[in-house]
């Protein structure tokens, strides 16, 4: 089995989107929920104390009437308030999770997700599940969190324990703002404890998908050749891949990219367009007299030629006339490609500049040209005149 040491490519990510795999981690999203919770009470605690004032003040109120109706108008008080306040709660929670999922991975609709699986009934992978990397994180995880929680809980109460013995002495004008301020520490320090454990884990559960969508080169390769394009562009390939086939000689060498050779007894022909090839292709190959036959085709051609012997030798061997290149040649014919390149568009460069030099030659021929027909006009004009002149001052016989 191939190795997988490969990033997944664009499709392989989409096609895991569509399953539902995606980067999310749940403490981004309970962090965030514990954040708008304590912003709610925070700048809504004021209005919170006065709901409940009023609730209380009906119910005392309410206390006089008899015991029915009396329980009927207190339990109308105490859920009005109840629903005033945790209904903006509640929409307050929802919106931000909502939004804390739609950051982590956008407008998500995976079908493929609520399909019923009958691998997640099968004991054996369950087994494996329960000692996966995931499961041993998450345990860890949660380990540590109470861990460090209870630390971080133990040393604030046991710093202000003096003042929390001394509460029930002060009253409730100083008990309850120095309770809520103990609280507001801890929820802060809950807050940002949250925070960093959330980064920690939205990067592990990154990493774990990336690992789990690995690929292997054949992997790619085989994804590469179900994915070339349109109907029109496969049928394009086939074209080409037929035309290399029974082209002659001279247009096999012709149409390739970059010849390589291995120097005077193997040549290999390499041919490779983006929106033809899905990978580079051979052409043609010969060796002994075929290759210097290649060899001085590409030369008449202007076909760069490179000397790479490893490489010569391995597609000799491993590939026939219209194979793509194999997986371990990649590395080095995207080299040779890429030299070819650059050679062509330094041809190219030149032979615009030289087309260039010619034209303005050219230019400069015609201008010299009229120059030399005005000059020439000029001259015969002021002939015609010393003549006219001439003729004028000549005397006349009577």
């Amino acid at each position: 089995m191939a190795e997988k040491t490969e990033q997944p490519t664009h499709k392989k990510l989409q096609d895991a989107r569509k399953e539902g795999q995606v980067v999310k981690s749940e403490l981004i999203i309970r962090g965030l929920q514990l954040l708008t919770g304590t912003l709610w009470f925070w700048f809504g605690g004021q209005v919170l104390i006065v709901r409940l004032q009023d609730a209380m003040a009906k119910t005392i109120e309410y206390s006089t009437l008899p015991f029915e109706q009396a329980l009927q108008r207190s339990f109308a008080a105490c859920a009005e308030a109840f629903v005033h306040l945790m209904g903006s709660l509640g929409i307050s929670l929802l919106l931000m999770t909502l939004f804390a999922s739609f950051t982590q991975t956008g407008f998500l609709f995976a079908p493929e997700k609520l399909k019923p699986k009958f691998d997640a009934i099968n004991p054996v992978n369950n087994i494996k599940n329960i000692f996966s990397i995931k499961k041993l994180y998450s345990l860890f995880r949660t380990i540590l969190m109470v861990i460090l929680l209870t630390a971080i809980f133990v040393h604030i109460f046991r710093k202000y324990s003096r003042t929390l013995v001394y509460l029930p002495h002060c009253g409730l004008s100083c008990a309850i703002p120095v309770a809520a301020t103990l609280a507001s520490w801890l929820l802060w320090c809950l807050i940002a404890f949250y925070t960093v454990f959330a980064l920690v884990d939205y990067l592990f559960e990154r990493f774990q998908l990336m690992k789990q969508l690995r690929m292997s080169k054949q992997d790619i390769q085989q994804e590469y050749k179900d994915t070339e394009g349109s109907p029109e562009v496969k049928r394009r390939i086939r074209e080409v891949h037929e035309e290399i086939q029974n082209s002659p000689v001279s247009s096999r060498v012709e149409r390739s990219t970059a010849v390589v050779r291995n120097p005077t007894h193997i040549a290999i022909c390499l041919y490779y367009k983006a929106e033809e090839t899905p990978l580079p292709m051979v052409t043609e190959k010969g060796a002994g007299q075929n290759a210097a036959q290649i060899i001085e085709l590409a030369q008449q051609f202007k076909i760069p030629i490179f000397e790479n012997v490893p490489l010569a030798r391995q597609l000799m061997t491993s590939t026939q006339i219209g194979d793509y290149i194999p997986q371990e040649s990649f590395e080095s014919v995207a080299e040779v490609l890429r030299m070819a390149m650059l050679e062509l568009e330094e041809r190219q460069l030149e032979e615009d500049e030289l087309e260039e030099d010619l034209l303005e030659d050219e230019e400069d021929l015609e201008e010299g040209t009229e120059e030399a027909a005005d000059n020439e006009q000029a001259e015969d004009e002021e002939r015609s005149q010393k003549s006219t002149a001439k003729t004028s001052t000549k005397p006349h016989l009577h």
